[in-house]
């Protein structure tokens, strides 16, 4: 502590100390509403998941026809009602929402799907569902009405020759 900075009567010293109070006032309060903000964030998180695990409860239990993302890994395959499958898939990777995906964005699709689809799978079921239009691009609302079919006809093929 230098001298020169004290007066006789003390003044800049406790200056100083209520500088520091208000300091660590304003720190407490600062990690008091962070502490709020991130009860309310995990809060509201929580509300969601119950509110989802609920919505696939219900949706389980009155037998609609509802998938849920969960529902694509917990299923067996063959069980998974494949128009809705395939619909959410494309559904989703359509970011422009123009209902058509380029050929090679499909072949991707259905590989990457829980379908469990082999490469030879592949290449039959994309020459008889999937129809291109001149610029190369296949609407899917059409390949999604035709494909079910040929899988399940393709999950047959290799359960016989099994």
């Amino acid at each position: 502590f230098e001298i020169s900075r004290m007066n006789v009567d003390g003044a800049p010293i406790a200056q100083l100390l209520h500088e520091q109070k208000i300091a660590c006032i304003l720190d407490e309060k600062s990690a008091e509403y962070e502490a709020q903000s991130n009860a309310r964030r995990e809060a509201l998180t929580a509300a969601a998941t119950e509110a989802a695990r609920q919505k696939e409860r219900e949706a389980r239990q009155s037998g609609r026809a509802i998938l849920t993302p969960r529902m694509l890994f917990e299923v067996p395959q063959e069980d998974l009602p494949l128009e809705q499958v395939l619909e959410k898939v494309f559904h989703a990777a359509d970011e422009d929402k123009e209902g058509k995906l380029s050929h090679k964005d499909v072949a991707d699709l259905l590989l990457a799907s829980p379908l469990g689809l082999q490469r030879w799978d592949l290449l039959l079921l994309l020459a008889a569902a999937a129809h291109e239009d001149r610029q190369g691009y296949i609407r899917y609302q059409d390949f999604v009405q035709q494909a079910p079919g040929v899988i399940r006809t393709l999950r047959e093929r290799r359960k016989v020759s099994a």
